[in-house]
Order: C-alpha cells, then sequence, then structure tokens
C-alpha cells in the first residue's frame, strides 16, 4: 500500500484536485498516478483507466460533441508523450487553459476535464515509459465512442492481461 509520504504532488487543479505520483515497480523509470479531490483527506486514490473512460462516458451523455472534441485530444496525445527518464514525471503536452473549451463539462462526472487532461496524459506516460508501443491507451481512447460501452469498459478493466 502507498502512504501518502511517499506521494510526490505533480499538479494542482483550478476545482483543488491535487494530482500525485508515486514510484511503481514495473521499470525503473515506472510510476502510479493518484488523485485528492477537494476537501479529501488521506492516501491519494489511484484512479484506474476504467475510472477515467466511465468519466468520459458520464461526460458524453451531457454533451457528446464536446466530448467527441475531447476524444480528439486525447488521440492525438498518444503520439505526443514521450517515455520519462527522471522522477517525479511532468506533463509536457498539457498546458493550462487548455480545459477552457470543456469548461461545460465540468458539471458532470467526478473529475474536471483538467483533472481528466493531467491524469490522462501521466497514465499515457506511465504506459509509454514501461510499454513502449502504448498498444492499451491507443486501442482504449480509439475504441472510446466507436464501439459499443460493454466493450470500451471491458478492455479498460482488463490493464495487464
Amino acid at each position: 500500500m502507498t502512504k501518502k509520504a511517499d506521494c510526490v504532488l505533480v499538479h494542482t487543479c483550478e476545482d483543488d484536485t491535487k494530482i500525485y505520483v508515486a514510484k511503481g515497480i514495473l521499470s525503473k523509470w515506472d510510476f502510479r498516478v493518484g488523485f485528492l479531490k477537494k476537501d479529501q483527506k488521506g492516501t491519494p486514490r489511484f484512479a484506474k483507466h476504467s475510472h477515467m473512460i466511465i468519466d468520459l462516458y458520464i461526460k458524453y451523455f451531457h454533451n457528446n460533441e464536446l466530448t467527441k472534441e475531447l476524444k480528439i485530444y486525447f488521440v492525438k496525445l498518444l503520439d505526443e508523450v514521450k517515455p520519462i527518464y527522471s522522477f517525479p514525471p511532468k506533463t509536457e503536452f498539457y498546458k493550462k487553459g487548455f480545459e477552457n473549451k470543456f469548461k461545460e463539462l465540468d458539471n458532470v462526472g467526478m473529475f474536471s476535464v483538467e483533472a481528466l487532461m493531467v491524469y490522462t496524459e501521466l497514465l499515457m506516460i506511465q504506459e509509454k515509459t514501461n510499454y513502449p508501443p502504448m498498444t492499451f491507451n491507443r486501442r482504449l481512447f480509439n475504441d472510446f465512442l466507436v464501439k459499443e460501452i460493454y466493450s470500451v469498459i471491458n478492455t479498460a478493466t482488463h490493464v495487464g492481461k
């Protein structure tokens, strides 16, 4: 179990969600990504891909056109992220303000768009570091809104299988 003392704060979102990383065990530069929402105490929660994709579906059911644009952002990100060779990792693609056009989506789901952008970029960096072809994230985001929801969530829950 990861203790908060082992976590490094890497980003604080406008809504006060804090994004943390902790060393992982898959490789020298492996890391895990966690978060604490405003007013949450204790050890960061380490959300899985399934949490992120479900949040995106919630946003899609609220505003499908805006969520389709957000998907394009994530698909482009797949080719932009680079593996890391130092700890803690830093986001390189996300820049403050990218989330502004998606603000309406902050009203639904658990995560703000800013938190999703930062958290997902870090998950992609983690995969690029440990599994350079990035087949998992590539399949997940390419299938999102193309294949049926059951299939996509099933993929999201089978990390490492």
